[in-house]
């Protein structure tokens, strides 16, 4: 730039080598800069004084006799280099300063999707799913259960039976019953002393008869009740199916756990990313103006360059003048800014939060209902299944003090 004063203050012609020198300034001047607080300070300048020079050469031109300043077409082929330069390599630099401010902007956007993982709002697409394995599973437990618990009542009726007939054979066995059934035969009415002979063997005979007929009926019964009605293996399938549905729990409670630690995973990764978008957007905001200054500049010096072509010094003034209040076209200076998109909605109630009593309402209550009816089943659900709520397991704890050794309990 001092080249270029001086040696039109001169009014001297610059060699090729002065012009290649002249250049390398202009474009160390207009270089992009990371830090924009002071980026275009030394830039405008450099153009400041360049349109000085500009507008100095002009007012040297209309000093001068036009009979012996032939500027105009002394200086066509430096203002052609000049423009040239300004065309291929200024203009580019301040579009390439831009770009650097806006990319920023459409990567920081795009990172959004990129790098976080999207959130899946509806919780039910996920939960429901499992929810429908553990009610399955409880459907399973409570018919079993049924199963186990009509077991049982069989056995204890049969039980019973048996116990009535075999206490009633124990009890004829006793010289106590025999001496009540037949120890009145012995006995003769009053006034009689002694007993007749006539019947007495025909009746005590005849008793008993009918007392062996009683006693083999009454203790046949005993000898022929059957064995005792085993309900163990259907016991062991119904705690074994307990402890698969509490694991089914356990993965549906587990799973929204999950869902709360990776939803704040999620808004913390969506804030890491709003910040960025942010501070791409006010980087591109704080540039703006002395973006807008540069490439109003070089429109203006331009469109000088352009005057001091002219060989007629009174338009090369006219056109001067318009340069100085000429509107620049600087659309390719505008930024698109772009709005931080909201975060997807993260869902943080009670149905993802085991062990409350909303979480229990919402997928163990009516749900766990016999179907078409508003009675429970018999087989309820855990208060609590997973670790996040406190549950520290195994999931067959809680049958292992009931269960014999017959019973295999697995997770």
């Amino acid at each position: 730039m001092v080249l270029f004063t001086v040696a039109f203050a001169k009014n001297t012609e610059l060699a090729d080598t002065d012009l290649m020198q002249m250049g390398q300034v202009l474009l160390q001047s207009s270089a992009f800069s990371q830090d924009y607080l002071d980026l275009y300070a030394p830039e405008l300048k450099t153009l400041e004084n360049m349109e000085e020079t500009i507008l100095s050469m002009a007012r040297t031109r209309m000093s001068q006799n036009p009979s012996t300043a032939d500027t105009a077409g002394n200086l066509t082929g430096f203002i052609t280099v000049i423009q040239d330069m300004i065309v291929k390599k200024m203009i580019p630099n301040i579009q390439t300063q831009h770009d650097g401010f806006q990319q920023p902007i459409y990567d920081a956007n795009a990172s959004f999707s990129q790098k976080c993982e999207p959130l899946r709002t509806a919780i039910d697409a996920e939960l429901e799913p499992l929810s429908a394995n553990h009610v399955d599973c409880r459907v399973q437990e409570d018919n079993v259960t049924s199963l186990y618990t009509n077991c049982n009542s069989l056995a204890q009726a049969s039980s019973d039976a048996c116990a009535i007939q075999c206490s009633a054979c124990y009890s004829m066995r006793s010289w106590g019953f025999v001496n009540t059934q037949i120890g009145s035969v012995c006995q003769m009415s009053p006034p009689f002393t002694a007993p007749t002979i006539g019947n007495y063997l025909n009746t005590a005979r005849d008793k008993w008869i009918a007392l062996l007929a009683r006693y083999n009926e009454t203790c046949d019964k005993c000898i022929s009740c059957p064995n005792p009605l085993s309900c163990n293996t259907l016991y062991c399938s119904m705690v074994q199916t307990e402890a698969r549905c509490d694991g089914l729990q356990k993965t549906l409670e587990d799973r929204a756990c999950q869902y709360n630690v990776s939803c704040g995973a999620y808004l913390k990764c969506w804030q890491e990313k709003a910040d960025i978008l942010t501070l791409a957007n006010n980087n591109a905001k704080n540039a703006s103006a002395g973006l807008n200054a540069q490439w109003t500049a070089v429109g203006r010096i331009n469109c000088y360059l352009e005057a001091l072509k002219l060989s007629d010094n009174v338009q090369m003034k006219a056109d001067m003048d318009k340069c100085k209040t000429l509107a620049i076209d600087s659309a390719a200076m505008r930024f698109v800014y772009l709005d931080v998109p909201s975060p997807q909605q993260c869902v943080a109630d009670a149905r993802v939060t085991p062990g409350t009593a909303s979480f229990l309402s919402y997928w163990y209550g009516t749900r766990l209902f016999k179907s078409g009816t508003r009675t429970p089943l018999a087989a309820s659900a855990m208060a609590c299944a997973s670790e996040c709520c406190g549950f520290s397991g195994p999931i067959s704890a809680r049958y292992i003090a009931n269960a014999t050794d017959y019973c295999d309990i697995t997770q």
